[in-house]
């Protein structure tokens, strides 16, 4: 069991350093999102994850599909992201 426990933190972690690596592209003068191909590719892991320990049922879960729903145009800003990785941080403090 412990070996299953050290390779869910590692993952967190894995996930959480990937968080912080999705960059943020400014397109004209005011508009800036992450990049949608590493956030969406992120964001599953990320989502899926969470289930895989918590469950569909917890607030962790549950907050992050609803931050899903909250994208129009699939452009994520970065207040958005940062709600994300927010939420995602709280799942890892309680693994």
């Amino acid at each position: 069991m412990a070996k299953i426990q050290e390779q869910v933190v590692r993952r967190f972690e894995e996930l959480a350093n990937q968080a912080q690596q999705i960059p943020l592209i400014n397109q004209g003068d005011i508009t800036i999102h992450a990049s949608h191909q590493q956030f969406y590719a992120w964001a599953t892991s990320a989502l899926n994850a969470i289930q895989g320990v918590f469950g569909k049922d917890s607030p962790h879960y549950t907050r992050f599909e609803a931050e899903l729903s909250r994208i129009s145009n699939n452009n994520v800003c970065q207040e958005l992201l940062d709600s994300f990785r927010g939420i995602f941080l709280g799942a890892k403090s309680d693994v």
